[in-house]
């Protein structure tokens, strides 16, 4: 009866330490079997959306890189063609109007030019380059997750969120979820941003991670997904605990006591150490996040706002100093003044400046072209300097010929056509001596007053009508008489002093005054006269 006893107790001793064997057991492999699953499809998928979303920041650095070169270059262009028009126009002067928006446009191509060579490119280039390095540490660590599966159940990606099949290469990587191609062929322009990067890190919705418990499923044997005590991928066998945290994937992954682990994303703006990858691409995004709009067209409408056109209107059109931003509260509205709207200046600045012909010898290809077909800097400038200096020429010839003008004597070739213009007036006295190549004398005849006189042709100064007695009846005749200096000075004897001499002795020719002033009025007026005509 004893032994019974102790059979039977020996008996419920082995059951309970049966059972907790059985729960150790089961405990254990459960664990191991969470450890070692996949990477569910709803967590990888969205790592490899993150990683081409990237591809964006190049296409839209390309854009504001092209924007800014086109915009410089139309600028300039235009810019080039009103000059070049001005001149084939023969206009004067440039007036302010006209000089703001020559300023304006000069003010865009330098400034686009400085961003080039300064901070735009620098931006676009350092975003580039850290887009890139994010898209590839994430697309390298996804290709390697994705080569570690096997026909037979294994592998670190999972096709699903459970089962047991894993994807097996990048082809397969690829077809299983588009995101995780990467394009290898040339960067386009494009003006586009990237979604999936908010204010303070990525936007997916798994941005808050997950330990392997909520991470991984399915199949089996992804030796990455171990706990960090004894990670696998220090020693297959027995594992070892790395002496630095293991970060993988763009700093999107490491390992923790439940194994493989998604960081938590939502804000990555302070985690320039504990992960750069995704920090420098979070950061390069939002300096990159806004298109360049290419300049085309002068926009009146939008001038105001403009910086590079406030300076030269400040200037040319408020009458203030270029850096003076008092009446900039007016300024939108004096630029309406002068320019209405984009509508009425465009057939103004564009439709009639590039529809302006030029002759084949000026164009490049030999051929006769419209203005506004011609973009080359170079060969726009040339058209300009040929009309500039076509017009100086012209300008420089008829001031020769006004000073030619004012100085030869205006008669006709010969003596004898002369005295035929001087008999028309022997009927008045004032009206010949009005003439500067004819005297009236009162002694001669009555078709023989007005007489052809040499000497005071020869002056060539406008003859001030005096009543004389005898035969010299001219004011001008009372210097020219004298063929000696100091008769000729004499004329000017009992004068006030300061007063204007009447005569002057000049290359030995005894010569009046009041010729000398005319010849000056006649050089300015000629001035005057080609500055209103050219």
């Amino acid at each position: 009866m004893a032994s019974m006893v102790m059979t039977t107790g020996r008996y419920k001793l082995f059951e309970i330490a049966l059972a907790a064997l059985i729960v150790t057991l089961y405990a254990a492999s459960t664990c191991e079997a969470a450890v070692a699953n996949a990477l569910k499809k709803s967590y990888w998928s969205e790592v490899c959306d993150l990683a081409k979303d990237s591809e964006k920041i190049p296409k839209l650095a390309l854009h504001n890189l092209q924007a800014a070169a086109q915009s410089g270059q139309a600028a300039l262009t235009r810019l080039l063609r009103l000059m070049a028009y001005h001149e084939i126009k023969r206009r004067s002067t440039v007036d302010n109007k006209t000089a703001a928006l020559w300023q304006y446009l000069a003010k865009k191509t330098s400034a686009e030019l400085q961003g080039l060579a300064g901070s735009e490119s620098t931006t676009a280039l350092t975003a580039t380059r850290d887009a890139a390095r994010f898209q590839g540490a994430v697309m390298d660590f996804m290709h390697l997750l994705a080569s570690t599966g096997t026909s037979d159940n294994k592998g670190c990606l999972n096709t699903a969120e459970s089962g047991t099949n894993p994807v097996q290469g990048h082809t397969a990587l690829e077809a299983a979820h588009t995101s995780c191609g990467i394009d290898f062929s040339d960067v386009t322009p494009a003006a586009e941003t990237a979604k999936l990067m908010g204010p303070t890190g990525p936007t997916i919705s798994k941005k808050n991670g997950g330990d392997a418990n909520a991470i991984a499923g399915g199949a089996t044997t992804c030796n990455i997904n171990s706990v960090k005590s004894t990670w696998k991928m220090v020693d297959d066998a027995t594992g070892g605990n790395p002496t630095v945290q293991p970060s993988m994937g763009g700093n999107i992954f490491t390992v923790d006591s439940t194994g493989l682990k998604m960081d938590a994303l939502a804000d990555v703006t302070n985690k320039a150490q504990s992960h750069p990858f995704i920090h420098a691409h979070h950061k390069a995004t939002l300096q990159l996040n806004t298109p360049k709009t290419q300049f085309s067209e002068i926009k009146v409408e939008t001038l105001g706002q403009d910086p590079d056109f406030q300076a030269a209107a400040r200037y040319y059109l408020l009458g203030k100093n270029p850096t003076d931003s008092s009446g900039d509260a007016n300024l939108q509205s004096k630029i309406n003044a002068h320019y209405t709207n984009s509508v009425a200046l465009k057939p103004i600045v564009e439709t009639a400046v590039d529809s302006e012909t030029i002759p084949k010898e000026l164009t490049d290809n030999g051929t006769q072209q419209n203005l506004g077909s011609i973009t080359d800097a170079g060969q726009l400038l040339k058209i300009y300097l040929h009309y500039h200096n076509a017009n100086i020429a012209a300008l420089n010839n008829r001031i020769e010929k006004l000073q030619e003008e004012s100085t030869k004597i205006q008669t006709p070739k010969t003596a004898e056509d002369k005295q035929k213009l001087c008999d028309k007036h022997h009927d008045s006295k004032t009206d010949c001596d009005t003439k500067d190549f004819c005297t009236y004398d009162k002694t001669e005849s009555t078709d023989k007053k007005c007489k052809y006189n040499a000497t005071k042709a020869t002056a060539n100064g406008v003859p001030v009508t005096q009543a004389q007695t005898g035969e010299i009846n001219s004011a001008l005749d009372r210097c020219t008489r004298h063929k000696d200096k100091a008769n000729c000075e004499k004329e000017n004897e009992g004068l006030a002093a300061g007063a204007k001499a009447h005569c002057r002795w000049i290359e030995d020719k005894c010569k009046d005054s009041s010729f000398f002033l005319n010849k000056k009025l006649a050089l300015i007026a000629g001035a005057f006269v080609s500055l209103v005509i050219f």
